[in-house]
């Protein structure tokens, strides 16, 4: 058996503790418990198999994504700062237009 398969079986086991005792708590509590004591293998598997490809990124490729990152953040700050110039430009030829 897989790590993953233990985790599916154990969290599944909890789930169907936390069903069948009686509990004085109200219901919403029980629902908060089972949906924390939620484990989705297949997504588990995805999450793992994405990790495992960004470990084996090439530095050239970490490289060229940290600076496609600070491209974006610059792209995305001169947006903001042309939409407030824009603002500022809008309130002035009002301003103007009823003085």
């Amino acid at each position: 058996r897989s790590i993953d398969d233990l985790k599916s079986r154990y969290y599944s086991i909890c789930q169907k503790l936390i069903q069948s005792r009686p509990s004085k708590q109200d219901d919403s509590l029980k629902k908060s418990l089972l949906h924390s004591y939620n484990f989705d293998k297949q997504k588990e598997y995805s999450r793992k198999k994405h990790l495992k490809s960004l470990f084996e990124r090439s530095t050239n490729q970490v490289v060229q994504e940290e600076f496609l990152y600070v491209e974006a953040r610059q792209l995305e700050q001169n947006s903001v700062k042309r939409s407030r110039n824009r603002e500022d430009l809008m309130k002035l030829t009002q301003y103007q237009v009823f003085n």
